[in-house]
């Protein structure tokens, strides 16, 4: 990686951090009117983001996820991918959303563990992209203490011009 590149990054990420630490989790908004049978399906990781470092070679590819509703109202999500730090054999898990009285957001039980966090739908246009939000750990400030968040695709690709929807700078 070059020397430019890698300070582009770090700087992204301290921005990042420093921003996320001063807005509370409550504090903004997700997709207005979600239709949660629109957000069915299958769609495709594009872009991941995280409030910590993962070096490149260890990401996982080829992450899909498949939304699923129950008979009880809840949403399954089969997520498949390939590990890079596993010869890049394939993974395959099961996680469910559960919806809250808020549309747009759920409450997250992470490979079915039964350990509950917030997992928002902060945009979508539901058949190009969707920009989803999970918070694993609250503070008692309300700030997000590990955070990540997805930009998702029907497709697994994403035009440059629905990614930069989805991306606004």
């Amino acid at each position: 990686m070059q020397f430019s590149t890698l300070i582009i990054l770090t700087s992204s990420y301290v921005l990042q951090v420093a921003i996320a630490h001063h807005c509370t989790v409550g504090s903004f908004p997700v997709q207005a009117n979600f239709i949660t049978e629109r957000y069915l399906g299958r769609w495709y990781e594009i872009k991941w983001f995280s409030d910590y470092y993962v070096p490149t070679d260890v990401l996982f590819q080829d992450y899909t996820n498949v939304f699923t509703l129950q008979s009880d109202g809840n949403i399954s999500i089969s997520t498949t991918g390939r590990d890079p730090t596993a010869g890049h054999g394939c993974f395959h898990y099961h996680s469910t959303l559960i919806p809250t009285d808020t549309t747009a957001k759920f409450k997250y039980d992470y490979m079915d563990k039964g350990q509950l966090t917030d997992y928002w739908i902060v945009s979508t246009d539901y058949v190009n992209y969707a920009v989803a939000y999970v918070c694993f750990e609250e503070n008692a400030d309300g700030t997000c203490g590990k955070a990540k968040s997805w930009i998702l695709s029907r497709h697994s690709n994403l035009a440059d011009d629905k990614l930069a929807e989805a991306n606004p700078s």
